[in-house]
């Protein structure tokens, strides 16, 4: 199909307008700042268990990199934050990864602030602020081996429930998309911490086609269950492998849909989707758990 430089910057602005109601709002965001850094003073208070390994809180994922999506028939984004605790080393201190995620939810627990709002999940503490967001506070130490921005997180399902360390790398993850991102752009540098939103019409193709492919996964899968559904971080290693640097939103986002469907048809079954700033990180692991019809039906949205 082709599309008249008319109707192409027609649909673009329609397809700008959609990101827009996706977005975070000025208010919101303000909030998710306030307590991401509260969240950070209470797990570098002097005298907890874990302040002497200078924490450090940053952003990760869709919050990181600008691609956050309003859930469908629900009112709360999912949010994700790391927690790295700069000065601890699972090797030479000794610590299991499962105390490690144990030990970050009894500091937030003790706080009545977080008490009654705390979860317990696979390998992160969800914090639900009901009618706007929850936060999932993943617990990192430094991935000595490997170096850089590598680091190692937290997995209690694994090793038989006993937990066990896995690879990540969310600074290199943010930094490799937002040169994808940026292929025929000129490069946009987030603030730290807490990147501030920037407006739609200043957004890359590519980060507009991610929130778009979210929002269309979202509404394929909103009756069936979750464990279905591809990953957002999935969806977004995908479309930043496939975009080329198209100007325009909607040259990138059927780019993308054809991309990803010519690796759906040649690639073994499952996928693997590798974190780019680690490839020992499996971000595509819960299709290797689980049956492979649980594959074939989350690539059907888009094929």
């Amino acid at each position: 199909m082709s599309l008249t430089a008319s109707a192409n910057n027609q649909l673009d602005s329609l397809l700008e307008f959609i990101c827009i109601e996706l977005q975070l709002t000025d208010t919101q965001f303000k909030l998710a700042e306030d307590r991401y850094k509260a969240i950070g003073n209470c797990l570098s208070k002097p005298g907890n268990l874990l302040s002497v390994y200078s924490p450090e809180i940053y952003p990760q994922g869709s919050l990181k990199i600008g691609t956050p999506v309003k859930p469908v028939g629900r009112d709360e984004y999912d949010l994700d934050i790391v927690c790295e605790f700069t000065k601890l080393d699972p090797l030479t201190n000794r610590i299991e990864a499962k105390s490690l995620l144990h030990a970050v939810w009894d500091i937030l627990y003790s706080n009545e602030i977080y008490r009654d709002i705390i979860e317990l999940k696979r390998r992160c503490v969800r914090i639900n602020y009901k009618g706007d967001f929850h936060l999932d506070v993943l617990p990192a130490c430094p991935n000595i081996i490997e170096g850089g921005t590598n680091i190692v997180i937290p997995d209690k399902s694994e090793n038989g429930g006993h937990g066990a360390w896995k690879n990540s790398n969310p600074k290199g993850y943010a930094k490799w998309f937002e040169t994808r991102a940026t292929v025929s752009e000129v490069i946009l540098k987030a603030a730290e911490p807490l990147p501030f939103p920037v407006a739609v019409n200043r957004k890359p193709p590519l980060k507009l086609a991610v929130q778009l492919l979210k929002r269309w996964r979202d509404v394929f899968f909103n009756k069936y269950p979750s464990q279905i559904a591809p990953d957002s971080i999935v969806l977004t290693t995908l479309a930043a492998k496939a975009y080329k640097g198209e100007p325009h939103v909607t040259d990138a986002f059927s780019e993308i849909i054809t991309q990803i469907c010519e690796w759906i048809d040649n690639s073994p079954i499952p996928l693997y989707v590798t974190n780019p700033a680690n490839d020992s990180e499996l971000l595509s692991d819960k299709w290797i758990i689980n049956p492979a019809d649980i594959y074939l039906q989350a690539c059907a949205f888009v094929v």
